[in-house]
């Protein structure tokens, strides 16, 4: 591993580690690490107790964070949610944020009426809504009782060309116009379904609420977005 890829490893042991020395921890109530479903190695099922991927830096970094929590922070009082891809109207207009797929999507689709897809169509995610993920933190908030690692995502992943054909389905809906789908990359691609074995099912089906609602918002926000960019 070279240095650049080192450092960005423990940089968020370094961060959680300050965080720490600020807290008085005898008096914590309780400690949130926001993690990744990116930190398994891919199979076509995960759950929290699949292997791990410590090849990749992004994953690691994570990974080690985890680990340097569960040691500093009483087991009763961590808690590490493992999110899903998260889209959703962006707070502020930075360029990184609209490099999310759906985000991207929504963002490019009102100026050509065509959705093109530029990767495999057949590359499949796990999806799930900024609104969506606030309710599950306000349910985590009023089950204080609750720790321990849990898979934060939708029932279940869909391909590139399903999620682009659900956006489309919700633009016609909304704008009542029609646009098109294209696409040159058609590779076969394992499907992997992530689910908790931690989590209430129960919930994880609300997403499906939320989805469709915030896909919604973000087409709205997004047409005027390029109407004030014209």
């Amino acid at each position: 591993m070279n240095y650049k890829k080192k450092k960005n490893s423990i940089e968020r042991v370094k961060i959680n580690k300050n965080v720490l020395k600020k807290l008085d921890l005898e008096f914590l109530k309780k400690y949130i690490y926001i993690s990744t479903i990116h930190v398994y190695k891919k199979n076509s099922k995960i759950n929290e107790n699949s292997p791990l991927n410590l090849t990749n830096s992004y994953a690691k970094s994570h990974i080690l964070a985890e680990n340097f929590l569960k040691k500093s922070v009483d087991k009763k009082k961590i808690l590490i949610l493992r999110l899903a891809n998260c889209f959703g109207r962006p707070a502020n207009k930075k360029k990184s944020l609209w490099k999310l797929v759906i985000n991207n999507i929504c963002l490019n689709i009102h100026k050509n009426r065509e959705i093109k897809i530029n990767s495999n169509k057949n590359f499949f995610r796990n999806f799930i809504s900024i609104n969506y993920f606030i309710f599950i933190l306000g349910y985590f908030f009023k089950n204080k009782k609750l720790n321990g690692i849990f898979n934060i995502t939708s029932s279940n992943s869909i391909s590139i060309l399903e999620i682009s054909n659900i956006i489309k389905k919700r633009y016609e809906n909304l704008f009542k116009k029609k646009i098109k789908i294209s696409h040159n990359i058609n590779k076969e691609n394992m499907k992997t379904n992530i689910y908790s074995k931690n989590f209430n099912k129960l919930l994880t089906k609300k997403n499906n609420y939320f989805f469709k609602k915030e896909l919604d918002d973000l087409l709205i926000f997004t047409k005027k977005l390029s109407k004030k960019n014209a």
